[in-house]
């Protein structure tokens, strides 16, 4: 029999759920088994991940590992965004009663979690706030006559990828000299920015072009050969 055995989450997670107050309960890991990794869960989307160390020798095959776990599942893509938001960290013996566990993480992780899920709230909030900006642009550049409706690359598709558009023109007699424009539509915290790659102008489109850069919304003669 090992001098050190490892706590039985089977029984300590319900406890502690039970003891963290109404609105919490335990659940088994997905991948895992109680023996190894529970859940403390509250209705209101909080989740604590407690489990042991089975390789663990000596005392610390007593520790308990508790950390606060993200709310709900991040947009897809947004690792990097949400990347050094901790959601806190404690140890505590698996020997003490679950009162005891109980009030080590309402003291000592929950309110680190609670400033966390603000954080990470918000930046959710602010990345989907950009894809709809994302869309809204896309969308409107959509219908320009010609222009293709917006797309993403299959093979990286997520929630912060750019849409694309293409739109060609007449055909003039060569590529070179049919013209074309490649449109990305992007968001950020200051903002919609479109990138656009136009070729195959002639000297007048380019003037057009160029011009309504320049003074939006109208178009200021230029001098003949400028």
């Amino acid at each position: 029999m090992d001098t050190y055995p490892l706590p039985d989450l089977v029984t300590i997670a319900p406890a502690v759920a039970r003891h963290l107050g109404a609105g919490w309960s335990a659940q088994p890991h997905q991948d895992s088994d109680w023996s190894k990794t529970a859940f403390l869960v509250h209705r209101d989307g909080r989740r604590v991940r407690v489990s042991v160390d089975p390789y663990a020798s000596g005392p610390i095959r007593q520790q308990l590992t508790v950390r606060g776990s993200e709310p709900e599942p991040a947009p897809e893509g947004a690792t990097r965004e949400l990347d050094g938001i901790s959601f806190g960290l404690i140890r505590c013996a698996g020997t003490k009663s679950p009162e005891r566990v109980a009030k080590e993480i309402a003291r000592r992780l929950l309110p680190k979690m609670a400033a966390a899920y603000e954080t990470w709230h918000a930046k959710v909030e602010q990345l989907r706030e950009q894809e709809t900006l994302r869309w809204t642009v896309a969308e409107r550049l959509a219908a320009v006559p010609g222009m293709s409706q917006p797309a993403r690359p299959t093979h990286r598709v997520s929630a912060l990828t750019p849409w694309s558009l293409h739109w060609r023109g007449p055909d003039r007699g060569g590529y070179s000299t049919t013209p074309r424009a490649s449109v990305s539509v992007d968001a950020g915290r200051h903002g919609e920015h479109v990138e656009l790659t136009l070729s195959g102008l002639n000297a007048e489109e380019a003037q057009r072009v160029l011009c309504s850069l320049v003074a939006p919304g109208g178009r200021p003669a230029l001098a003949p050969g400028r």
